[in-house]
C-alpha cells in the first residue's frame, strides 16, 4: 500500500550494497513536529512576566534561535519518518541509514538524501552435502597414560607454587606435593587417587571432543562462505570490527591495562589494529549471514521461552546489561547452536 501521506522520493541504487533515497520534507510536513518541540519547550521554558508554560511562542523562537529550532524539528521528523521512507521505497536494509541534510534554511523545505545499506544478497552452496562431508567422518579422541599424568604433574606444579608464595629464595626447584588420597581431597569431590584420575580423564576428553567440535564447526562455515555467493555491506564488516576491538579493550581493561598503553608497547595505532583485523571481520560477516540464510531456509528458530531463560540468567550476573542489545545477542547465540546441530545431524 503506499503511503500518501509521504512526499515523493527518488531511489537510486548506487552500488551492489548501497542505494540512495533523496527528497525533501515540506513544511507542512515539518509543522507537527514543530509543535511538538514548541510544546515541550514552553512546558518548562521560564521568561520574565509570563508563567512557567504561558509564555508566547515568538518569545520561546526567538530565545531558542530559528535555525536550532529548524535542526531539531529535523532530526525528529527524520526519526520519525525515516522507516517509512525505507518501506516506501520497497528495500530490504540492515542498520541505520545515512542522513544527509544538503539544504537547511528557515521557511524552506528540508532538502536531504538518505545512504542506505541493503541487506545482503545470499547465494548458498549446497550446505548440507558440505556438513555432511566434514562431520559425518568420526574422530577417535582419546586421553592416553602420559597425556593424563602430564595434566597431573601441572596441577601438583601449580599446588606447590601457591603453597610457596610469599616464601623468599627466589626460583628454585618446589617439591612436589604427594599424589595420595589426602591431596586429591584438598582438589574437589574425589573419593580417593583413582577416582581423582577417572574423572580428570573424563573432564580432559569432554575438553578435547569440544575444542574438536568447535574446529569442525569452523571448517564446515569455511567452506560453505567459500562456496558462496555473498554482497555483504560495508557497515556489517565495521559492527564486526567493533565487535572485535571492543572485545580487545575489554580484555585489557579486565588486566588492568589501559588500550592506549597497549598499542603503545605494541607499536600499533588502533587504526592499525583495525585495519590488520578487517578481513577477519569481513570473515566472520560471512559466516553470520550464512548461518542466518540456513536459518530462514530451514525455520530454525529459537523457542521465546528459551531465549527469556538466558536473558534472565544473564541478568542475574550483569544486571545494567541493554535488554535490547542483551536478547538480540542471546537469539543469535540460540540460534547458531540450532543450525550447527542441524549441520551436524546430516547423515
Amino acid at each position: 500500500m503506499t503511503d500518501t501521506n509521504l512526499p515523493a522520493t527518488t531511489v537510486t541504487r548506487t552500488s551492489k550494497t548501497e542505494a540512495e533515497i533523496s527528497g525533501e520534507l515540506g513544511i507542512e510536513l515539518l509543522a507537527p513536529y514543530r509543535a511538538e518541540l514548541l510544546r515541550e519547550f514552553a512546558a518548562t521554558f521560564e521568561a520574565d512576566g509570563f508563567r512557567r508554560g504561558r509564555v508566547p511562542e515568538n518569545i520561546i523562537v526567538a530565545k531558542i534561535g530559528d535555525m536550532a529550532l529548524l535542526e531539531k524539528t529535523a532530526e525528529r521528523a527524520f526519526r520519525a519518518l525515516t522507516p517509512r521512507f525505507l518501506k516506501a521505497a520497497a528495500l530490504e536494509t540492515v542498520g541505520r541509514p545515512e542522513i544527509i541534510i544538503t539544504k537547511l534554511a528557515p521557511g524552506n523545505p528540508v532538502v536531504f538524501k538518505m545512504r542506505v545499506f541493503l541487506a545482503p544478497e545470499v547465494t548458498l552452496p549446497d550446505y548440507k552435502a558440505i556438513a555432511k562431508e566434514v562431520f559425518l567422518p568420526k574422530e577417535d579422541i582419546q586421553v592416553d597414560d602420559e597425556e593424563l599424568e602430564r595434566v597431573i604433574t601441572d596441577i601438583r606444579k601449580s599446588r606447590a607454587r601457591k603453597a610457596a608464595e610469599g616464601e623468599a629464595g627466589g626460583e628454585k626447584e618446589l617439591p612436589l606435593p604427594a599424589l595420595d588420597d589426602e591431596f586429591v581431597r584438598t582438589l574437589g569431590d574425589f573419593a580417593d587417587v583413582a577416582d581423582f584420575k577417572k574423572k580428570l580423564r573424563e573432564n580432559i576428553l569432554q575438553e578435547k571432543a569440544y575444542r574438536a567440535g568447535e574446529k569442525r564447526r569452523i571448517a564446515v562455515m569455511e567452506k560453505i562462505i567459500a562456496a558462496a555467493e555473498i554482497t555483504l555491506p560495508e557497515i556489517l564488516i565495521d559492527a564486526e570490527l567493533e565487535r572485535l576491538v571492543g572485545g580487545l579493550k575489554q580484555d585489557l581493561e579486565r588486566m588492568g591495562i589501559r588500550p592506549d598503553e597497549y598499542f603503545k608497547k605494541a607499536g600499533k595505532t588502533e587504526e592499525a589494529i583495525r585495519k590488520e583485523w578487517r578481513p577477519e571481520a569481513e570473515r566472520r560477516a560471512k559466516i553470520q549471514i550464512a548461518l542466518n540464510e540456513i536459518s530462514k531456509k530451514e525455520n530454525l528458530v529459537p523457542a521465546p521461552e528459551d531465549i527469556e531463560a538466558e536473558v534472565s540468567h544473564i541478568l542475574e550476573h550483569h544486571k545494567d546489561a541493554d535488554l535490547e542489545s542483551l536478547r538480540a545477542y542471546v537469539q543469535t547465540v540460540l540460534a547458531n547452536e540450532q543450525i550447527f546441530k542441524f549441520l551436524e545431524n546430516q547423515k
